[in-house]
């Protein structure tokens, strides 16, 4: 009786591990990167070509004094023909809270003043709609609230 009770148990201890673990693993993960692309040019217009430290700055305002709520180097960014490609925060993190409010992006390339005007960063008209996303981990069925109700199929299960 004793040996019943006893695999009872690590049957049962061991599903809630499985389904845990399993429930864990569905989880949708937001990358943490954005891609950046851009097009250097020289004071005459001519597209550049070379290795260049490029830093990366986001404010809270379109111009003014106020210090950076977040910055980035990438000491040796490829230029061809005055296109580069960077992957923003694969240097310093960038998490959900730096993007509460608008966001300006400003680029500064090796010991040059930052660019101007500052960028200022928007969503796509789907991405807006993520925060009201509520996922069924079970079915990998996705639905919006508070809109028409609509799921999209993912293709994981």
């Amino acid at each position: 009786m004793k040996t019943l009770k006893l695999s009872l148990l690590v049957a049962l201890l061991f599903t809630f591990i499985s389904s845990t673990i399993l429930a864990q693993s569905k989880a949708v993960v937001v990358p943490s990167v954005i891609n950046y692309q851009g097009y250097l040019t020289d004071s005459d217009g001519k597209a550049l070509d070379g290795t260049y430290p490029i830093t990366f700055y986001l404010y809270d305002e379109a111009s003014g004094t106020r210090p950076w709520v977040w910055q980035e180097t990438h000491t040796s960014v490829q230029v061809t023909n005055g296109l580069f490609n960077v992957l923003l925060g694969s240097v310093d993190s960038l998490s959900a809270e730096i993007f509460t409010g608008g966001r300006f992006l400003s680029v500064k390339v090796g010991n040059e003043v930052e660019m101007t005007p500052r960028m200022r960063l928007t969503s796509s008209a789907y991405a807006m709609q993520s925060e009201k996303m509520e996922p069924d981990y079970d079915s990998g069925w996705f639905a919006v609230s508070g809109l028409t109700t609509y799921s999209i199929n993912l293709g994981f299960s």
